[in-house]
């Protein structure tokens, strides 16, 4: 069931979990800047998108087998370095006198927003959420259940105090890094236990998931509960996390079932420089088409239509960015 690892040493089912979540992700700012809301509720799938990117990036943290050691974890910064922060820094500086233009917002702030890590939030928080989990790891040496003990001594007491004393969020959105570490160690536990995983993922036990899952959204939506990421505003935590591991086991199952495709498995394997367009673009396509006079009038045709037209762009965009990003990564790693 589990595609094979490619010439490149990349994983199909991964590159195609993170690109189908890069498109949701796409839809959901498409809807909301071009309709001016979003049309499917945030609880339907936003919520399951973001923390499956977090469960992926646990899964990728480290490979099987691999020593807890004093090279990896030098080398594991360097990764998060090259890999995450300078690309925040640059992108972020880079779309900032767009962002001061359409949004009316001086630089000045906006470069305060960068520094302090509010630029881009989902990616200040996995920087945070991946230091944090790097240091739980080194402590722990490896061992799930000293992993899961940390990871729980960390969250349980932290979080609802940051939520309650911190309304307005932490530098570098550290309450979300809190966040994303549950979901960071369960990835890094389907690793260890893929093929077990795999060997009990039977349909019967896929459709129980489903319906659960369908349950849980009901609930959701019946009785008005939040269950946005950022900010943090969450109606049930049990449900919460009831929901999203279905959904991360759905998605899991589901994509390892399905044929690769480029076009998507492109998206996901360059997810990070699409994650920075991914509000800019659908912003420009919108008013573009707001200019024109094509506005929102009911037709859920023209949201796709505007969602295919700013997916174009940002794959473009990309491509231009993508050589530079790797040459410089290269740079920092060697």
């Amino acid at each position: 069931m589990t595609m094979e690892i490619t010439s490149s040493g990349r994983l199909p089912w991964i590159d195609m979990l993170r690109g189908y979540c890069i498109i949701a992700i796409l839809l959901f700012h498409t809807e909301v800047y071009y309709t001016g809301d979003a049309v499917i509720p945030y609880s339907f799938y936003v919520d399951n998108v973001l923390t499956i990117f977090f469960f992926v990036s646990g899964y990728l943290f480290i490979k099987k087998g691999k020593t807890v050691d004093a090279a990896f974890v030098k080398h594991k910064l360097r990764s998060v370095v090259g890999g995450m922060l300078v690309p925040y820094f640059l992108l972020s500086a880079a779309l900032s006198l767009p962002k001061s233009i359409v949004r009316g917002i001086s630089l000045s702030q906006l470069l305060t927003d960068i520094v302090m890590g509010r630029a881009y939030w989902f990616v200040a928080a996995l920087i945070v959420a991946e230091i944090i989990f790097l240091l739980l790891l080194w402590i722990s040496r490896g061992s799930g259940l000293k992993m899961f003990l940390l990871v729980v001594n960390i969250c349980a007491p932290l979080l609802p105090l940051t939520l309650h004393y911190c309304g307005g969020g932490l530098p570098w959105h550290a309450e979300n890094a809190l966040l994303a570490l549950p979901f960071l160690f369960a990835g890094y536990e389907y690793r260890r236990y893929e093929k077990d995983c795999e060997r009990r993922c039977r349909w019967p036990y896929l459709l129980v998931a489903a319906a659960g899952l369908v349950c849980a959204k009901i609930i959701e939506y019946t009785h008005i509960m939040p269950m946005c990421v950022d900010p943090i505003n969450i109606g049930s935590w049990p449900l919460f996390f009831i929901d999203n591991a279905l959904g991360i086991i759905l998605a899991i199952a589901v994509v390892k079932r399905l044929p690769v495709v480029s076009r998507v498995a492109w998206t996901g394997a360059h997810s990070l420089v699409y994650y920075f367009l991914c509000s800019a673009v659908p912003l420009a396509v919108s008013m573009l088409f707001g200019r024109i006079g094509l506005t929102y009038s009911g037709m859920y045709s023209s949201i796709l239509l505007v969602l295919v037209i700013g997916y174009a762009v940002s794959t473009v965009i990309t491509w231009m960015v993508n050589k530079p990003l790797q040459k410089l990564r290269f740079l920092i790693n060697s």
